[in-house]
């Protein structure tokens, strides 16, 4: 019976060794992708859809 408890006392501290380094794998993976991926800007002109609202108030002004 001791033989069985020391068995799994022994692959649980293997079990937590591969998990620790499977952690710190994946956290190497993780941070090696980050730095490969470009971020993306988006620039979207809106001088348009104002000059339009400031149009729409002047007129409101006016009128009122």
């Amino acid at each position: 019976m001791e033989l069985l408890s020391e068995y799994g006392l022994f692959l649980a501290k293997i079990v937590t060794v591969v998990v620790a380094i499977a952690v710190i794998v994946l956290l190497i993976v993780n941070a090696t992708q980050r730095k490969r991926q470009r971020g993306e800007l988006r620039v979207t002109n809106l001088s348009e859809q104002y000059q339009e609202m400031k149009d729409d108030l002047a007129a409101a002004l006016m009128d009122g």
